[in-house]
């Protein structure tokens, strides 16, 4: 496993989430060993008193130090590097008396499957997977810092800057998920992670990918991992196509990460339950809403959120899975042409943020008095006249004042990208000096432009591209945008 084994320190404060018939959980979730623990709704309950054998064990190569968390399918411990005291990973074991149940193990290999094929900075890693006694572990990447709603109920809402950047942010882990044929199906506040960062930024981190499910294209239904009687995910984010009980598919992810961003600019669920948090009815009348009700705009609800960013919400929950945005690539587009157009920062995966639009360019014409001109001199007398030049050279150039560039004949422009599809903008300045950028389409772009301008291509994660386009400069057959690189270890 080699130096994958750096990690961060560990998490803290997860929740415990209620299991049992219709809304099992078969993902590992985690509570503090010390402390009250709260469940789904709120609810708390006296800190369990936890005395593990398995403390001082040595698992694989690792040596168990602490109990993190326990769910319905697993337990998580963290456990040290004997190599290399300071490293620390995650080291997540079925329970024993599952081990036996067939379900259950079909399960436990769907999701290291699933989370082996995974490799982005914004997923939880998963390094390797074994068994010990017949009992089946995996070994994840061990970070530290809290999930979405510890930190929420720590630190209050989050301002609008980072609720963007940390959706975008789930956008760019579930892009990779999805680019490999694999679903969450179960995402929700405690399932994001925010790290530790000295800076501020946000980074962010998906975990509990243990209702993630591999999608075969090809395959019938049938040939696909199912359980029956499982609904799988959390009332509050469930989509309608899974509550009826359809095929979710990479949209059904995308309603998730909607009420997601809705929560962030909300500081509630789009669809809550009148009943008491225990009412075992609650969930199904949280999902009821969820089928029948009309969703409240976020606007409506805090008349400070942009309209914009409301109506991004509203697309992303739409109940017809093809009303949705279509790709997770449209939705965190979306928010990044917003965040461009109202000069928001947003943290992208490795730290940066998205730039600020530069200056509009002044585009200025220098006149020089040329090097080379006629004298004219007369020649006095009445009978005769002439007219003679002579070249006088290295005259010293005097510059006059800087004129702006008058306008331009219209001219045909082309640009292409790597990566196609790129998103082409040009800045545009008003006579009071306000700036702004104006989509003008994607690549491969042809069209006609006026005048000296600044022309930006951006595409999701690549660093974006910024050309000087004029009648002499036209023709821009291959601009390759940078990937962002990975955070470094």
């Amino acid at each position: 496993m080699g130096d994958t084994k750096q990690k961060q320190g560990p998490p803290d404060g997860f929740k415990k989430t209620v299991t049992g018939p219709p809304f099992a959980a078969d993902s590992v979730k985690r509570f503090p060993i010390q402390g009250p623990v709260v469940d789904t709704f709120g609810q708390t309950a006296p800190a369990p008193i936890i005395v593990d054998p398995l403390i001082g064990k040595t698992i694989s190569i690792y040596k168990v130090v602490e109990l993190i968390g326990s769910g319905g399918m697993g337990i998580v411990y963290k456990a040290q590097d004997p190599d290399h005291p300071d490293q620390f990973v995650a080291i997540k074991l079925m329970h024993p008396h599952l081990s036996s149940s067939e379900q259950a193990r079909r399960m436990f290999f769907r999701e290291i499957k699933t989370a082996s094929k995974l490799d982005h900075p914004n997923l939880v890693k998963v390094f390797d997977f074994d068994e010990l006694s017949h009992q089946l572990y995996l070994v994840m990447e061990y970070v530290h810092g809290k999930d979405l709603s510890n930190h929420l109920a720590d630190n209050g809402k989050m301002p609008l800057d980072k609720a963007l950047s940390t959706v975008v942010q789930v956008c760019e882990g579930m892009i990779a998920a999805h680019d490999k044929n694999v679903l969450h199906r179960d995402l929700k506040l405690e399932n994001i992670l925010l790290l530790d960062d000295p800076t501020g930024a946000i980074r962010v981190k998906i975990v509990d990918m243990g209702l993630a499910k591999i999608l075969h294209p090809h395959a019938p239904a049938g040939d696909q991992v199912t359980d029956p009687g499982i609904v799988k995910g959390t009332p509050e984010y469930m989509p309608p196509e899974v509550i009826v009980g359809r095929e979710a598919d990479h949209r059904s992810d995308i309603y998730s990460i909607g009420v997601i961003l809705y929560y962030l600019l909300c500081s509630k669920f789009p669809f809550e339950s009148t009943l008491s948090r225990n009412d075992p009815d609650a969930p199904m009348q949280v999902v009821r809403k969820a089928l029948s009700a009309k969703l409240v705009p976020p606007v409506a609800v805090d008349p400070s959120i942009p309209k914009e960013v409301s109506d991004i919400v509203a697309k992303a929950m739409e109940k017809k899975i093809e009303d949705r945005f279509q790709t997770l690539r449209e939705l965190r587009q979306a928010i990044i042409d917003f965040a461009f157009a109202k000069a928001i920062h947003l943290d992208l995966p490795d730290g940066q943020t998205v730039p600020e639009p530069p200056p509009a360019p002044l585009i200025i014409v220098q006149q020089k008095t040329p090097k080379r001109f006629w004298w004219l001199v007369g020649a006095l007398g009445i009978a005769t006249a002439g007219l003679f030049t002579w070249n006088i050279a290295h005259r010293p150039t005097v510059e006059p004042p800087a004129l702006v560039q008058p306008a331009q004949e219209s001219y045909s422009v082309f640009i292409d990208s790597e990566p196609k599809n790129a998103l082409v903008q040009m800045y545009e300045t008003a006579e009071d000096g306000t700036r702004w950028l104006r989509d003008l389409g994607h690549t491969p772009f042809r069209n006609k432009l006026k005048g000296k301008t600044v022309v930006v291509i951006s595409a999701p994660g690549h660093l974006p591209q910024f050309l000087d386009v004029d009648s002499e400069n036209t023709q821009f057959p291959t601009i390759v945008l940078p990937k962002i690189p990975p955070s470094p270890p």
